[in-house]
């Protein structure tokens, strides 16, 4: 990644002392959309500088497990299967020349081995979830829910026949297991939400997640929107993939661990790598402190408590 505007990252911007230059109205909004709520999750730092300070990152994509050969990357390659998943589920043909015309394979035989390969994993994945959306994708589900100081609201389109189903071509991550926290907590908070709401499900290439219902989604999702409150004053010191590993009780170590990465690898994609992080936490030796093992268990406990994987 690479930051957009010329920033010396020593003088010009303190992240870590903004509170007071906020408006009143990016500090304490009662409005707040689902769509930023799960973008917030995903990556807080990243939201804080983007929609906090108006630091705009270069996002060069997502680094995927599935190392694929000759010339696309990884979020190319994600990209491609999940186009043909998409294309399949709607009972679309697949063809070579489609994809030769938009010039996203690579040339001659190698292309023809490349998309051949490619269109079996994409089928193997659609085998595994063609009983949850073989139904088809049902009418999107408005939320609207008021909380305490707060009202959420947004739309939630991952509907298919009477139940919520998430799904990715490629394998689940922390922050893929939180969105769908979210969504289905929005769900059960929700009254104009009439699904079964208990079988909400996230399939990865490596998993099936199913989710259960705690006895009290709204205080969970309070919880999680008072964060969301904290966050967009002064970065958090949440990191998806390294929190859950602490909640998990793996220890500091591991979590620190899972935070820097592996430098060697390339397909590393650690959040202590990433430059958003960098440039909020340049002060610190390490962010994971105390306050990142309470805020790992606040969020990540009750995920844990109600989230079963095979």
């Amino acid at each position: 990644m690479e930051i957009e505007q010329d920033i010396n990252r020593n003088e010009s911007v303190d992240v870590n002392n903004t509170q007071s230059s906020l408006t009143s109205g990016q500090a304490s909004s009662d409005l707040i959309s689902l769509s930023n709520l799960l973008r917030f999750f995903s990556a807080p730092q990243r939201y804080f500088l983007e929609n906090t300070l108006g630091i705009h990152l270069k996002d060069q994509g997502e680094t995927l497990d599935d190392c694929e050969p000759f010339c696309l990357d990884y979020l190319e390659n994600y990209n491609l299967k999940d186009e043909m998943l998409n294309r399949m589920i709607k009972g679309s043909d697949i063809k070579i020349d489609t994809y030769r015309a938009k010039g996203v394979l690579p040339h001659g035989t190698a292309g023809a081995a490349f998309f051949e390969d490619t269109v079996n994993k994409v089928k193997a994945f659609y085998t595994k979830i063609n009983q949850y959306v073989a139904q088809g994708r049902s009418e999107s589900i408005e939320v609207d829910i008021t909380g305490n100081g707060w009202r959420l609201k947004g739309i939630v389109a991952d509907i298919w026949g009477d139940r919520l189903v998430r799904f990715r071509i490629a394998s689940v991550k922390p922050k893929d297991i939180l969105r769908a926290w979210i969504i289905h907590l929005s769900c059960l908070c929700s009254p104009k939400c009439k699904i079964d709401i208990n079988s909400t499900l996230l399939i990865g290439s490596d998993k099936h997640c199913y989710f259960t219902t705690p006895e009290e989604p709204l205080a969970i999702l309070d919880s999680l929107i008072k964060l969301y409150k904290h966050g967009i004053k002064t970065p958090l010191r949440f990191f998806p993939a390294a929190s859950k590993v602490y909640a998990e009780g793996k220890g500091i170590e591991k979590a620190e661990k899972e935070f820097q990465g592996n430098n060697i690898s390339y397909t590393s994609n650690a959040e202590g790598q990433s430059e958003e992080v960098k440039l909020c936490f340049r002060h610190l030796e390490t962010p994971l402190d105390n306050e990142f093992c309470s805020l790992s268990n606040s969020v990540w406990l009750p995920v844990i408590e109600h989230l079963e994987c095979n």
